[in-house]
């Protein structure tokens, strides 16, 4: 098992130096102040122009109350554990079918994943929990068939390859991967291979990812990560802090640790950037967008796919002056959200960032935040 003891030190963000704000009247900025000596010829005073404000646009869609979120080209799901039986809900951005999606389960605690993180419109998922009645079930070929497994997490594999089979972990730690062949079977171990037992029952809990391009899972486990490959083979790392994300991008596997974000190619793992003012918690604390990294302190790292982090810079609003209140409070409900729970990225045409916050009206229900960044 490598540890990681020691860290290049973290690249230093450069911050724009902040001059003299003058608001409503002239005074001193680096000149004489009050009593200073008076001259006969009259100076001319600098005149200073705020800077324009410009502020993402933030929309509140209703409907926070899901859990086990999960960002897409074509939206985002959640689940509603609230009923009996569960019900998964999807805001979908499309043309012609904008707005809230949900599907009835036949289970509760349920576990799922969109077939495809780069899905089509509607609501397309692999699903398992369990009925009223006690019986595990999941979705087998377009039916209910029987968990056999008892499956705690359902992770979509190799969304960038032909084979795209998904893996699981189940309440004991296990990693299986969707088996190749034909099988009439309606068991749940017909149609998974058992690939490693790690037995960490929180194996995957906070932060679980699949290889985009490979067959290969990466699931955490307090500070550490294991690489979990369908060939049997495993590795594990340890980490400083806690791993809480866990992101396949740009042909590298990004790390969330602590307010630390690593990036790991091949064996090797790099520190890239030290997330500044980020409030330990938030889950995901960053998603990738195309070649950008959105992270949950409301900056985003402008084409991440080469090189070392770029200068980081605020995506929510570009100035907090002049701002409306209505804007004021958009951006204030976006920054709790994403403080508070994470921030998830679309991967669309448009770069949706998604997250959730508490209603202004009532603290005690949540609602689902898009924002298009600027």
């Amino acid at each position: 098992m490598a540890t990681l003891f020691k860290h290049e030190p973290a690249r230093t963000l450069a911050r724009a130096a902040i001059g003299c704000l003058v608001l409503g009247q002239f005074a001193g900025c680096g000149g004489a102040g009050e009593g200073g000596s008076s001259s006969s010829s009259p100076q001319s005073s600098p005149v200073v122009t705020p800077p324009a404000t410009r502020v993402a646009q933030i929309e509140l869609l209703g409907n926070g109350d899901i859990e086990d979120v999960i960002a897409t080209a074509t939206g985002i799901y959640g689940v509603d554990k609230r009923g009996t039986t569960d019900t998964v809900m999807k805001w979908q951005s499309t043309s012609g079918a904008r707005g809230w999606l949900s599907a009835s389960l036949p289970v509760s605690t349920t576990a799922f994943t969109p077939r495809q993180l780069e899905d089509d419109p509607g609501i397309s998922i692999l699903w398992a929990g369990l009925t009223p009645d006690r019986k595990r079930l999941y979705n087998a070929f377009n039916s209910a068939a029987e968990d056999d497994i008892v499956m705690f997490r359902i992770i979509a594999g190799g969304i960038k390859t032909a084979q795209r089979r998904e893996w699981l972990i189940d309440a004991y730690g296990t990693a299986w991967i969707k088996s190749t062949g034909g099988t009439q079977s309606r068991l749940a171990r017909d149609n998974y291979t058992k690939i490693y037992v790690s037995g960490k029952s929180d194996l995957g809990e906070f932060a679980a990812v699949a290889d985009e391009s490979d067959l290969v899972l990466y699931a955490a486990t307090g500070r550490q990560l294991y690489r979990i490959g369908a060939d049997k083979k495993v590795a594990i790392w340890e980490f400083p802090a806690p791993v809480l994300t866990l992101v396949s991008a740009l042909g590298a596997t990004w790390i969330g640790a602590g307010t630390t974000i690593y990036k790991m190619t091949g064996d090797t793992i790099t520190q890239y950037a030290v997330l500044p003012n980020l409030l330990l918690g938030p889950s995901p604390m960053f998603c990738i967008n195309k070649q950008d990294l959105y992270a949950a302190n409301a900056t985003v790292y402008k084409g991440v796919q080469f090189g070392p982090a770029p200068e980081s810079r605020p995506f929510l609003s570009s100035s907090e002056l002049g701002m409306s209140q209505a804007d004021q409070q958009l951006v204030i409900s976006a920054k709790v959200g994403l403080g508070s729970f994470g921030v998830h990225c679309g991967n669309g045409v448009d770069a949706n960032i998604f997250t959730k916050s508490v209603t202004s009206a009532n603290p005690s229900t949540f609602t689902m935040i898009r924002v298009v960044p600027l």
